[in-house]
């Protein structure tokens, strides 16, 4: 017989059972049922690139998209980062390393579409070259006004606020640096700080030649170029098909996924919570409490604690914060931002520590006593809808 029987089969005790097919027919293949919704976790860091249907022009060196957006069947889009790896025969490979704005309870339908042409944009209008007035260098704190408001603010991650403003502002034609705070400024810093009244009026201050350089007299020397226009609403998918002004070889553009990120401004409930922390520290910190104002405002800073301790490194001692991260992940740059923040508005010298609070796990027995007036089977109900997402049922370890 060929191929012969393997020999563990002749075993006296069971070669009376065997059973020997012969003749046998082809009745079909095993195939694996292809999948029709996608979730993130099914492309996220894939062990190996995902092939993409079609030939492809490789784009110049240099231009290649770092940022992709993923469009399924029913126009349902989602922005995520990777790359596009293109091959000599016109085939090309995607590895997605991220997507910080796809939910996981999202599911993308096949046919799934990859564009690759990115552009990030912001509501409002760009104002250029605003002639803000003339400087005097007789005046200290020299002040001025925008003329268009809301002022825009983006999305700036390691950022105390987590936003920046899209404001530059030139004196002479140089370009001068906005700062929260005048303090630590020396008399030839070209800064400047930005104010906001209720009305969303937007003023620029300069220095008084102590504090902050003081602006050279000059006629017209004034101009800032920046975005006005601002707002919390998310612009639905599919609803930018048209821009402003055209551009060279433009065909059409188009928004797969929402535009989201916008903020109104700050109502009577955020500054309660965040106007006495401001106006405690004043642009410095002096004191324990200044920095724990600080660090607990600071953006992807969920919850902090701060205490003096001493460090065995420097041998000294040092001002050390404990944080609870926002969201997970990132924690060791989020330390570096918030530590680099706290020591540019301490005094020269002062020693600031920041780390991630260490998670401490927790078990809880709750045991529930009903009325017997009640019956059981309907005070049981209640306990599973009551119980914790994904816990165990109450008057069990949870």
């Amino acid at each position: 017989m060929s191929p012969a029987i393997p020999t563990s089969l002749l075993d006296p005790t069971i070669a009376n059972r065997l059973i020997i097919h012969y003749n046998f027919h082809d009745i079909g293949r095993l195939t694996r049922p292809a999948k029709h919704l996608l979730r993130k976790s099914d492309l996220v860091n894939t062990p190996k690139p995902l092939p993409l249907e079609g030939l492809y022009d490789a784009p110049p060196p240099g231009l290649e998209p770092k940022e992709l957006i993923l469009e399924d069947a029913n126009g349902v889009g989602v922005l995520v980062q990777g790359t596009l790896a293109f091959a000599d025969d016109g085939s090309a490979t995607m590895s997605i390393t991220g997507a910080d704005e796809w939910p996981e309870e999202l599911e993308l339908r096949v046919p799934v579409k990859v564009h690759g042409n990115v552009l990030h944009v912001s509501v409002g209008e760009t104002v250029r070259d605003e002639v803000l007035g003339d400087g005097d260098g007789a005046i200290p704190f020299q002040s001025f006004d925008l003329k268009k408001s809301p002022l825009t603010y983006l999305k700036a991650p390691g950022t105390p606020r987590g936003i920046a403003s899209t404001l530059e502002v030139r004196v002479n034609g140089v370009l001068w640096r906005e700062v929260p705070t005048f303090f630590k400024a020396t008399p030839t810093d070209r800064v400047y700080i930005v104010r906001h009244d209720e009305e969303q009026n937007t003023t620029i201050t300069f220095g008084d030649g102590v504090r902050g350089a003081r602006v050279p007299t000059g006629r017209s020397n004034i101009r800032a170029t920046y975005r006005f226009g601002a707002g919390g609403d998310p612009i639905p998918a599919g609803s930018v098909t048209q821009i402003v002004r055209g551009a060279p070889g433009l065909v059409r553009v188009h928004n797969p996924a929402p535009l989201t990120g916008g903020s109104d401004r700050e109502g009577p409930k955020q500054l309660r919570k965040s106007g006495p922390a401001s106006a405690r520290i004043l642009g410095r910190l002096v004191g324990l409490p200044d920095f724990g104002a600080r660090a607990h405002s600071f953006s992807g800073v969920l919850q902090s604690t701060v205490e003096r301790t001493w460090d065995e490194r420097t041998q000294a001692a040092v001002a050390k914060v404990w944080f609870i991260p926002k969201n997970a992940g990132g924690d060791a740059q989020l330390a570096i931002d918030l530590r680099s923040d706290l020591e540019a508005l301490s005094e020269e010298g002062t020693l600031v520590e920041a780390a991630p609070a260490t998670r401490i796990e927790q078990r809880l027995r709750v045991v529930v006593v009903h009325d017997p007036a009640y019956r059981g089977e309907d005070v049981e109900a209640w306990h599973r809808e009551l119980r914790p997402r994904g816990g165990r049922p109450w008057g069990q370890s949870c």
